[in-house]
């Protein structure tokens, strides 16, 4: 590899990135694995004419591929007659010396006067067969420098299907980049909509100015076969600087992607050419987390947008100067005045004043995706949770809603986005409100606050965290979901930051990150909660009954097929212990699941008891427990009543006092047992009714319980319809052995 080539990629290495940079292999200048391809073309003939240039490419794992199909021609020589070649002339792509390196230039392909915009080189993905479907998650980077942009010509690099599903150029590719004159877009579906539609939502200019003429870029994409999503990066490739960002863009219907296509299109017989190189593919790469990311430094000015989005595909950039700095916010149109905004610097940072001007405007600026959801109720257990990260000062929050963090479905004109982040001014303090529960957060408005939110579409929830500010009081950390007003809707295709209103509130922001989360199991063994078989909450884990009802572990995570193979429970003596498990979904601990065992026989008394999570443990974003968690108790050392009364009602109301019983009622006794002996045990319920002095009524009823089990019973007794309750000052409630020993089991009730 030439000095200046490992410069470069050093030089775009050096840059804070949000995907892992991975080194160039320096031992050869060509790598073609199951899970990397790397070529640099230095090891090719600068200055060979089509014909060997194309055979030397094909040669090394390239192919000739039009918008579905990858041609090989079984290795054949490139003159042979042998479709496509012959039709295109062989005029596809070229070995030539550009800049001091060996690169390979692409041309619009043409026989005579007649082009073949739709064919170009391609690569398989690594270990994907020709006509294979890629799995798993691909990171794909090459250099590109365009050589014309006359007329309608275009360049097109694209994610395209190997498996003849795609039967024409709007089904058969996703395009990374692709170029119309001077304009760039990324990340769109194909390439013809973004011409024939006069789409106005060109993301960029590619850079012309100067002598020198075209400058050299850096295409990133990230590529997830499983979830069906990517994202695109472009950079400058001499300065790093980051220029354009799109992700999530969503793969349709059932297709799949198994090349990469490189093309110098051309459109109404144009010719276009363009200059690739160094083109990098590694397989099995970690997901991809950042959607997008701003710190605002970029832009200029202060006009306000002149146009709203109502709709995918209309609106104007929220910053409309610069026009060369590409901007993926746009102004909504549901707030009044649409833009509205100017800069501060502090500490010679830009930071954006959102909101009032001066007088009492009102703006908005969203993020959305043209056509696709950021993250939906299914997309979300492959992608993971939505989480939005931003820096606020909040100078000047004059009335209710005063800056606001709305999120909503796919832009539209009738959408009404959820505000689930509000600011208003209380008790002289900016304060955020927790949902509309009653509860705010309050803080200073001179500080600067990181604030991070995560979206839950799954449980329609979300968790708040305020820091690096003073909290004046409430919480800073802080959840809500579903019974809380508002709430996360299931799917997210928009994120607005809304400020401004009649009292002429704003905001000054800095550093807006949106990406995505997949927690991993996360089990704190201080919320784990046990109770008794009697549905009450044990809390001292040195004297525990030995009828433990349930021990409910939360997860921390949504969880993925937990089961009850993944905990282990013994006690001291390594005896293992007998329980059913179920699997709660939607748990309200940090939008979590939780997983509840149940022990199917009584522990044994002054014995120490250790329940285990293991590493097994999964979350449905694909990451398991780090550790494993350990949770302990011991169980009481004295005996424990056999039977107890839990519960006397009569119709299904507990009984208080006297009057609750009345003549011809049934009383319920609900009995509760724990018998830990070897033999089954009986009991005797018995209500005995007091006048002055004397019983003037008896009744009686049976219960029982097996040997080693324990559980609830409950035992009826009707109350005569002759009995005079006028004559009657007291009731009881017992439960005895039988009449033999007249042992009693436990306390009395007394109802008076």
């Amino acid at each position: 590899m030439k000095l200046r080539k490992l410069i470069s990629m050093v030089t775009v290495a050096a840059i804070v990135m949000t995907t892992a940079v991975i080194a160039i292999p320096t031992a050869s200048a060509l790598t073609n694995t199951s899970t990397e391809f790397y070529d640099d073309f230095e090891s090719y003939t600068a200055g060979a004419n089509y014909s060997n240039s194309l055979l030397a490419i094909i040669a090394n794992g390239w192919y000739i591929v039009d918008n579905n199909t990858v041609y090989n021609n079984g290795g054949a020589a490139i003159g042979s007659n042998t479709q496509p070649y012959k039709a295109l002339g062989y005029q596809i792509a070229k070995i030539v010396t550009q800049d001091g390196s060996t690169v390979m230039q692409l041309e619009t392909p043409k026989n005579g006067t007649t082009y073949y915009p739709n064919y170009g080189i391609g690569r398989s993905l690594p270990g994907v067969s020709a006509t294979g479907a890629g799995t798993g998650v691909y990171k794909i980077q090459f250099d590109y420098k365009p050589v014309n942009v006359s007329g309608k010509s275009m360049a097109n690099f694209s994610l395209n299907t190997a498996d003849g599903s795609a039967s024409s150029e709007t089904t058969a590719q996703h395009n990374i980049l692709s170029t119309y004159n001077v304009n760039f877009y990324t990340g769109y579906r194909n390439y013809m909509t973004l011409y024939n539609n006069n789409n106005p939502i060109k993301q960029g200019t590619i850079d012309a100015a100067g002598a020198g003429g075209f400058i050299w870029y850096t295409i990133k994409a990230t590529v997830d076969c499983n979830n069906r999503y990517y994202s695109v990066e472009f950079y400058n490739r001499s300065t790093g600087a980051l220029i354009a960002r799109r992700s999530p863009v969503e793969f349709d219907g059932n297709e799949t992607i198994g090349f990469l296509k490189l093309s110098a299109l051309g459109l109404s017989n144009k010719a276009y050419s363009c200059y690739i190189d160094n083109v990098h593919i590694w397989a099995n790469q970690a997901q991809e987390t950042t959607i997008y990311s701003d710190n605002f430094n970029a832009y200029s000015g202060n006009t306000a947008a002149s146009v709203a989005m109502t709709s995918a595909v209309t609106g104007s950039d929220f910053f409309p100067a610069p026009t060369n700095v590409f901007s993926p916010w746009r102004a909504f149109s549901n707030v009044g005045t649409y833009g509205n905004y100017s800069f501060v610097t502090e500490s010679g940072d830009q930071k954006l004043k959102l909101g009032s001007q001066g007088g009492t405007e009102r703006s908005a600026m969203t993020y959305a995706m043209m056509d696709a959801n950021l993250v939906d109720a299914t997309s979300e257990r492959g992608r993971g949770m939505l989480k939005v990260s931003f820096k606020v000062k909040p100078e000047a929050v004059n009335a209710a809603n005063g800056f606001n963090v709305a999120v909503g479905s796919a832009p539209g004109a009738s959408s009404a986005p959820t505000a689930l982040f509000t600011m208003t001014p209380r008790n002289g303090y900016p304060a955020v409100s927790h949902g509309g529960n009653g509860k705010y957060t309050y803080l200073n408005n001179d500080e600067w606050y990181n604030v991070d939110i995560i979206f839950d579409v799954i449980n329609q929830a979300q968790k708040v965290s305020i820091s690096g500010g003073t909290i004046v009081s409430g919480d800073a950390t802080f959840t809500y979901g579903s019974s809380n007003a508002p709430v996360v809707p299931t799917s997210i295709g928009q994120v607005h930051f809304i400020a401004g209103d009649s009292s002429g509130s704003y905001v000054l922001l800095d550093d807006v990150d949106i990406s995505y989360v997949r927690p991993a199991p996360t089990v704190d063994t201080s919320e784990i909660v046990m109770t008794d078989n009697s549905g009450n909450v044990v809390s001292d884990l040195t004297d525990v009954t030995v009828a433990v009802g349930s021990i409910t572990i939360p997860l921390g995570t949504i969880a993925n097929g937990t089961t009850a193979s993944n905990f282990t429970f013994v006690d001291d003596s390594s005896n293992a212990v007998s329980f059913t498990g179920t699997l709660n979904s939607g748990g309200t601990y940090d939008f979590g699941d939780t997983f509840t065992i149940s022990p199917s026989t009584l522990l044994q008394s002054g014995k120490t008891y250790t329940l285990t999570v293991l590493t097994t443990t999964a979350s449905a974003y694909g990451n398991t427990l780090s550790t494993p968690a350990v949770y302990t108790f011991t169980t009481t050392a004295a005996m424990q009543d056999l039977m107890s009364i839990k519960a006397v009602k009569v119709g299904g109301a507990n009984v208080t006092e006297l009057s609750d019983i009345t003549a011809g009622s049934t009383i319920n006794v609900e009995t509760r047992y724990a018998n830990n002996t070897e033999s089954a045990i009986t009991g005797v319920v018995i209500v005995a009714f007091y006048g002055t002095n004397k019983v003037v009524k008896m009744l009686t009823g049976n219960t029982s319980a097996a040997a080693n089990s324990y559980g609830t019973n409950t035992t009826a007794i009707s109350v005569p319809v002759d009995l005079d309750m006028a004559g009657v000052i007291k009731a009881s409630v017992f439960l005895w052995d039988g009449f033999e020993n007249i042992i009693p089991y436990c306390n009395g009730e007394i109802f008076e």
